[in-house]
């Protein structure tokens, strides 16, 4: 070592020191590494991009893309510094429109991580999986695997080399929630790209934003509705021939927050030419704006996307591409502060304040009443007026209140049974064993320690049944946190579900949503009035139903709850009483070939047990050949058992066996026929002279608080449905004002 006096020698840094110290200055959190990922994938034209997250990115940092995916010849140079395919030259940089340019993102991560890349082009016969350590390509080449087109890069262990780097960062959960925000702001602006993110291991993501058309759709998938109702579009397409040599033209496309949004923190998003960057002047300058609309402490919601000319912005600036420069920043910033200032200004003729409620009588300002904080508030009109509420509803409160002790008493049936049947079958097997071993012998008494043996036993079956009962219920709160339709990734379910979604009626969906059930028309045909806003409808529910069950046996599918049946239906028996109702019908076989198509049906069904266990919860009973259980499609709601044969001999007629898609449609409309066909046929039957002063029987008052409330939730009413008679529309108040005059 020289002396304190003596300059120290100048020594050349060795390579991977270098690499390293490079790295730092690119990655410098795992929020940071995603985000040079997420730009990878847009450049790669990816329209779904999946982040997978353990320990707020530490342990694992993964992103998916359906991008092109990367050239086998590239992989051995790929975690190479200053490799990249996005330009060949300096002057490339004026004229560059992808994220990237450097080359140096994926490099860094592999000098402070373990990254593994698997990637596979459109034309590839398969995947290839490939490590990088220090730069360099592990093993010397990539190994194939099976895969799909894209690339899925994992970064993991980050920053295990730099144990000063680790410590220095948050707790995983705020580590996290920094990545989660990069998600949402590349999310806000790439509304053609789905986005999902989620923690390894759970299966709900936190941020799912699928492919919106408009900017404010994709906004409030983002950051919800409270945000996205408060957003005012600001666009501007300016071109300021003084501002300088050339002039400056840029386009603005901003959603900005009225003065009635409230928020305690400030959420600013820049993109400049579709890049997220900073712009501190810029920030300054709205936020400015705000501070003179806005009350104390309250904070504004702005998303801009910037358009100028590539050759009046230097992207060079900055390590990690965070801010870029640009010609006449000043003036740019002038203008759009006067048109945001102009935007706020018009929209402040209406605003929304939170009041607390006046307790007491007294008058103030001079005994004259305090004027409301909206300004021109409009006319009363009768013939607009709604009077109801569907989340009012008379009788919404019945749901939660039994009808007698009975049913009270019923509500955990289930539970209770499957400990009677422990109970039942200890005793059942300790008394079997204690009469095997007195050689059967009539009143043979136990001693002390059989009947202890026999408590063990009984508490052991007590104790087995009750963990069995919480992993169903554990199993079943997993399973209805997964969306409608996205319960497995079979393409012909995903396919039957997209029909359902494309089948959708708009409009009628939103009468399902917000509808206020009058009352049963006919309650043998299962006619009902049905309100929504001024206009009265009826709704053929037995129609309407069997559509809604058709859809939740899509949506769920193979994650249906199963009910026992309170005794065993043999398959056989249920068809020859299904034929034998036939041949009531004139429709009939004879005797023999009644047992023999039974006999048929039973077989075929046995077969196809397990996929109709999986997949449908329908339960059979392969060695005793018969019905043990129901999927419960909507909870609360049982379907007529009497209709069990006809159920069971439509899922051997009407199910189409030999293809897929086919098949799984074709046994959820037969599920659909049995749960929602219900008693008294179909729309059409019954003579529809019951006594209207009747007290309500079981089944109007299981339309009325189990199956409409589920049909507002979940139903996608088709258009066939309104073309087809289903739903008619009866009367209108503005047209009864018209005619009447009043009403």
């Amino acid at each position: 070592m020289a002396p304190a006096d003596e300059p120290r020698p100048i020594r050349r840094l060795a390579e991977d020191v270098v690499n390293r110290v490079a790295a730092g200055e690119v990655i410098h959190r795992p929020s940071s590494a995603l985000k040079e990922l997420l730009e990878n994938a847009l450049d790669a034209g990816a329209t779904a991009i999946t982040v997978t997250v353990k320990d707020g990115g530490c342990k694992l940092l993964q992103v998916t893309d359906d991008g092109v995916g990367i050239r086998e010849n590239d992989l051995a140079i790929l975690c190479e510094r200053h490799t990249t395919s996005k330009l060949a030259t300096f002057e490339d940089l004026n004229e560059v429109a992808t994220f990237g340019f450097r080359g140096e993102a994926l490099a860094s991560m592999s000098f402070v991580a373990n990254l593994t890349v698997t990637t596979m082009t459109k034309d590839a016969p398969h995947a290839l999986k490939a490590s990088y350590r220090d730069g360099v390509l592990e093993n010397g080449a990539a190994m194939p695997c099976a895969g799909v087109k894209g690339t899925t890069i994992a970064v993991e262990n980050l920053f295990y080399n730099v144990p000063t780097r680790r410590k220095a960062l948050r707790s995983p959960t705020e580590e996290y929630n920094r990545i989660v925000d990069v998600v949402q702001r590349y999310a806000s602006s790439r509304t053609a790209t789905s986005f999902v993110i989620r923690k390894l291991g759970e299966a709900r993501p936190a941020l799912h934003c699928p492919v919106a058309t408009e900017r404010v759709d994709r906004l409030r998938a983002v950051y919800g509705a409270a945000v996205a109702k408060e957003l005012t579009p600001l666009r501007l397409n300016v071109s300021m021939p003084g501002a300088g040599a050339g002039g400056l033209r840029f386009a603005l496309d901003a959603l900005i927050s009225s003065s009635s949004y409230h928020s305690k923190k400030s959420t600013f998003v820049l993109f400049i030419n579709d890049r997220l960057v900073e712009c501190a002047g810029l920030k300054r300058a709205i936020e400015a704006v705000y501070a003179a609309v806005l009350p104390k402490a309250e904070k504004p919601f702005v998303y801009a996307a910037l358009t100028l000319p590539p050759r009046a912005v230097d992207v060079n600036v900055h390590p990690t591409k965070r801010e870029v420069h640009f010609l006449h920043q000043d003036e740019l910033i002038d203008e759009v502060q006067r048109a945001v200032e102009g935007v706020l200004r018009g929209a402040n003729a209406s605003r929304t304040f939170s009041v607390g409620t006046v307790v007491g009588g007294g008058e103030g300002g001079g005994g004259k009443r305090a004027k409301t904080g909206t300004r021109d508030k409009p006319a009363y009109e009768p013939r607009k007026l709604v009077r109801t509420d569907a989340r009012l509803a008379a009788g919404s409160m019945e749901a939660f209140v039994t009808r007698d002790a009975a049913a009270g008493a019923a509500a955990g049936a289930d539970a209770a049974a499957r400990l009677d049947e422990a109970r039942r079958s200890a005793r059942e097997r300790s008394f079997g064993d204690v009469n095997a071993s007195a050689g059967g012998a009539p009143g043979m008494e136990l001693d002390d320690e059989e009947r202890a043996l026999r408590g063990e036993e009984e508490e052991e079956e007590i104790d087995a049944a009750r963990a069995e009962a919480r992993a169903e219920a554990a199993a079943a709160a997993a399973a209805r946190a997964i969306p409608d339709g996205q319960t497995t990734e079979l393409t012909s379910v995903r396919e039957l579900w997209r029909d359902i979604a494309a089948s959708a009626h708009e409009g009628l969906t939103a009468v399902v949503r917000k509808l206020t059930l009058v009352g049963p028309a006919d309650a043998n045909k299962a006619l009902w009035l049905v309100q929504h806003g001024t206009k009265l409808f009826l709704v053929r529910a037995r129609r309407m139903a069997r559509e809604f069950f058709y859809q939740r046996a899509i949506a769920r599918f193979g994650t249906h709850p199963r009910r026992a049946l309170s005794s065993p239906a043999p398959l056989a028996e249920m068809v020859r009483m299904a034929l034998e109702a036939e041949k009531d019908d004139g429709e009939g076989a004879s005797a023999g070939d009644e047992a023999a198509a039974a006999n048929a049906v039973a077989a075929l069904l046995v077969e196809k047990a397990p996929m109709l266990r999986e997949y449908f919860s329908v339960d059979i009973d392969e060695d005793a050949k018969t019905l043990v259980g129901l999927p419960v499609l909507l909870e609360g709601h049982t379907p007529d058992v009497t209709r069990v044969p006809e159920f069971i001999l439509s899922l051997a007629h009407e199910v189409d066996w030999k293809e897929e898609k086919a098949c799984f449609k074709t046994v959820a409309a037969a599920l659909a026929e049995f749960y929602g066909g219900g008693g008294g046929g179909d729309d059409d039957d019954g003579n529809g002279d019951g006594d209207e002063n009747a007290a309500e029987t079981d089944d109007t008052r299981a339309w009325r608080l189990v199956l409409f409330p589920g049909m507002m939730r979940h139903l996608r009413p088709s258009a066939a449905l309104a073309t087809g008679g289903g739903i008619l529309q009866v009367a209108c108040l503005e047209q009864l004002y018209r005619v009447f005059e009043r009403c």
